[in-house]
């Protein structure tokens, strides 16, 4: 490690905060019986985009922090085991605290990333950054604001201006080399023909955009458009932020590049390009959304690879580990190559689909890892899917050794990439994989010295959420400029509709909202349209009218008069009309699709049998309620009985310094490494519980006034354990669970088989919601209308025919000519 150790002493760095109308950051590193570092504040360097946050709006912004020693060396190991802690506060319209998210990321090589997300619109922004109870001198930065939110429809009026706060490059090779065979474009002139091209529903699916005004419009064409949603995300979050230039553009929705450089160079966006095609590349759909959602929906992204690597390098296993489907024959001839090389690889096919002939002998098809444990291995092999592998990126984000395979296809950021430099090129045939492993394994610095160059010079240069920004938006600059024809709205093109919500832009000249919902927070009407539409498609709804809560918090007192309202969830102290949380309702509207987690993937994903799992009670979870900090008291008291932590502070910010630090992310399957598992209410009821009570672990729950749609089927003492609220009976109860360890065996099996039989499975969540307003149909007096200013919530695009059905409705984009 570099860096000057010092005597070994204790320290506990504390930190003060005044507000007075504040937004202030404050890290500070703190250490408890370790060997102290020499870290030299005034040599440290802080650097991104988190730190102009009034320029840059992102759903998470986020910055570096490298940590320097007196004799001007970079640390390139994480000084200790303690966590960097930071605070984000603020004030927010009405002049109270802001909601504000924040993690702090240790990369384990001498650098940390802060990254914080902004629930609402801050002012008076201070970062202050402090190590070693100094602070750094760059770390002094005062900001007044407002700082937008995500989701606030205050676009910068330029784009010019909009790039230069960016910090964004002036140039794009790929850009410039994918637009200069298009020296001009008159669409009006090569728009049918395009579409008359590449409009065969069963093999090619395509939008045609339209961006007007800052407005986005599109029609779809093939029969898988589902993608689209990719695509129309990214559009409405620039135009949110910088108003888009006026411009039209095609954009393909399948991996495969279309435009082939044999046939005439029409223009087509893609997310993947090869050596022959001349398709326009964007950065993959896999990395814009994780771009737009880190801190959100995705586990997965460029900046949560970099923090939860927890094995250095000296520790990893030297084998190259390997996980994917049987997407090429390359793939199933690495496993060939693997089992005659056990000492070299853990690889394995994970599922099959386009080999399921060879599943005997390729098989049989692991069960899911982690892709943060990847890197517990010292090197990782990139190799081709149906086109490049979307992982590269995140490999190389990591801190193994890449190899990957020579390959016609790349993606948007590959010119960057140097082979040998940043990567160990393979043959695409495999043939010399076993050879350049042996090279890596006699010339272990040279392997770490490429693998940190990926990792560091690299993959924070191009491929952040910045990067990605900044790259579609200079795509579309430089687009427009070359387009000759009049944009305009085509008929039969539907508009794209920016998400309802209600926020004050200062001096800015547009500003959008939709009538039909209320409140600031609307987002989250995307779960209730989408199991609205889903269920639209299999059965035709009662014409039917109700008001949907939006929050977690139910709505309707019983103290007061009882207006009708559905909601998520459900208290003894409300009457609200309760409907399957947008938890589970998105999970088994998404399985097999954008959910990693659902109730079928709980269960097939348990790898630790009874009689080996670890005889403690496994938690982990935010402070959203006291009874959480109290259960961390309980624990510390009882280190034999438990493994419970934080994981994130909001609630309880001044209380971090007793009950943290935050622990990393771990994955849901692992807890069921654990014999007991604790289900404690969070701001209303916890909706793991039903994942909780799906796997095979006992479940222990507190006492909660809460409850969800299924709550009814289950029996305490027979599915679950219950505990007393305060959780004074949680160590004797489980204590008589570790001293009568067949009934809670039996206790965990009847909670899993009621979680498949009545409860909660994607069959009974569709039946639920359908009985439900079908009941609630039969009870409504007025006449069904669709009032004034209420917007329609549309199908997707999507070309089906079906058989014996009385109605069939054409989806607006199909030409009017299709055979």
């Amino acid at each position: 490690m570099d860096g000057k150790v010092q005597e070994e002493r204790k320290c506990n760095i504390g930190y003060k905060m005044q507000f007075n109308q504040m937004f202030i950051i404050i890290i500070t590193i703190s250490c408890i019986s370790v060997l102290a570092i020499d870290v030299d504040p005034s040599k440290s360097v802080l650097w991104g985009p988190g730190l102009s946050p009034a320029k840059i709006t992102m759903r998470s912004r986020y910055f570096f922090i490298q940590l320097i020693n007196s004799e001007g060396k970079n640390l390139t190991q994480s000084p200790t085991e303690s966590i960097v802690q930071a605070k984000v506060t603020g004030l927010n319209k009405n002049n109270h605290g802001c909601r504000i998210w924040t993690q702090v990321l240790d990369c384990n090589d001498g650098s940390f990333i802060i990254r914080y997300k902004l629930f609402e619109t801050c002012y008076n922004l201070n970062i202050k950054v402090v190590i070693n109870n100094e602070i750094l001198p760059a770390g002094s930065i005062h900001e007044k604001g407002p700082v937008y939110e995500e989701e606030c429809y205050c676009p910068n009026q330029s784009v010019e201006s909009w790039l230069k706060n960016y910090e964004c490059s002036e140039e794009y090779h790929q850009i410039t080399e994918d637009l200069k065979i298009f020296p001009s474009i008159n669409f009006d002139e090569l728009r049918d023909d395009l579409i008359k091209e590449y409009h065969k529903p069963h093999a090619h699916s395509f939008c045609h955009y339209v961006v007007k005004d800052n407005r986005i419009y599109r029609n779809c064409y093939g029969q898988h458009v589902g993608f689209k949603m990719f695509s129309d995300s990214i559009l409405l979050s620039l135009a949110r932020k910088v108003r888009l230039p006026d411009v039209e553009f095609f954009m393909n929705l399948g991996d495969w590049p279309l435009i082939s450089k044999i046939k005439k160079a029409y223009p087509m966006f893609s997310w993947c390009g090869s050596e022959e095609t001349n398709d326009i590349i964007l950065p993959t759909y896999d990395i814009t959304e994780s771009s737009l959602e880190n801190m959100g929906r995705v586990m997965l992204d460029m900046l949560s690879v970099q923090g939860n690597i927890k094995t250095p390098w000296e520790k990893k296993i030297e084998k190259v580990f390997w996980r994917g489907r049987d997407s090429r024959r390359e793939r199933l001839d690495l496993i060939d190559i693997a089992r005659k090389n056990p000492d070299l690889f853990n690889a394995s096919i994970t599922n099959f689909f386009f080999f399921k002939n060879e599943m005997d002998k390729y098989g049989p098809g692991e069960k899911h890892t982690s892709f943060f444990d990847f890197f517990k291995y010292k090197y990782q092999l990139n190799i081709d899917g149906t086109v490049a592998a979307y992982r590269f990126p995140y490999l190389l984000a990591g801190d193994s050794l890449v190899f990957k395979q020579e390959s016609k296809y790349y993606e948007f950021f590959y010119h960057h990439t140097v082979p040998g430099e940043h990567y160990i090129p393979v043959k695409h045939d495999l043939s010399d994989l076993v050879e350049k492993i042996k090279w890596a394994k006699s010339n272990d610095g040279e392997a770490l010295k490429i693998a940190k160059a990926g990792r560091r010079r690299l993959m924070r240069d191009v491929a952040l959420p910045r990067d990605v920004f900044c790259y579609h938006v200079h795509l579309l600059q430089e687009w427009s400029k070359k387009i000759q024809n009049k944009i305009k709205v085509l008929e039969g093109m539907e508009e794209v509709h920016q998400p309802s919500y209600d926020c004050k832009c200062v001096n800015n000249i547009e500003k959008r909202t939709v009538k039909n919902c209320y409140g600031q927070h609307v987002g989250f009407k995307m779960f209730s349209d989408s199991i609205l539409l889903s269920l639209a498609r299999k059965v035709r709804l009662p014409d039917v009218e109700f008001f949907m809560n939006l929050g977690d918090w139910p709505l309707i007192s019983k103290i007061k008069k009882a207006y009708p309202m559905f909601s998520w969830c459900g208290s003894e102290e409300t009457n609200d009309i309760i409907l399957p949380t947008y938890d589970i309702t998105e999970s088994s509207l998404e399985n097999m699709g954008r959910v990693m987690l659902d109730m079928l993937s709980v269960q097939g994903n348990i790898k630790t049998p009874w009689e080996k799992k670890i005889e403690k009670v496994f938690w982990r979870g935010r402070d959203s309620r006291r009874e959480r900090l109290d259960l961390i008291d309980i624990a510390r008291k009882n280190p034999d009985l438990f493994n419970a932590s934080i994981t994130n502070f909001f609630f309880f910010k001044n209380e971090m310094d007793k009950y943290g630090p935050g622990e990393k992310h771990t994955s849901f399957f692992d807890f069921f490494k654990y014999k007991y598992q604790l289900n404690i209410d969070g701001t209303v009821a916890a909706y793991r519980f039903p994942y909780l009570l799906a796997g095979d672990s006992l479940v222990f729950k507190q006492e909660s006034k809460y409850y969800e749609f299924f709550y009814h089927h289950t029996v305490p003492g027979e599915h679950y354990v219950p505990v007393k609220h305060d959780l004074s009976d949680l160590v004797e109860k489980i204590k008589w669970a570790k001293s009568n360890d067949g009934e809670a065996l039996k206790i965990a099996k009847a909670g899993r088989r009621l979680m498949r039989d009545v409860a909660a499975l994607p069959r009974d969540v569709f039946c639920y919601h359908v009985h439900l307003l079908q009941e609630w149909s039969k009870r409504i007096q007025n006449k069904i209308k669709v009032l004034e200013g209420m917007e329609e919530v549309p199908q997707s695009s999507y070309d089906c025919k079906c058989v014996n059905d009385i109605e069939k409705r054409q989806v607006k984009s199909e030409l009017k000519n299709e055979l």
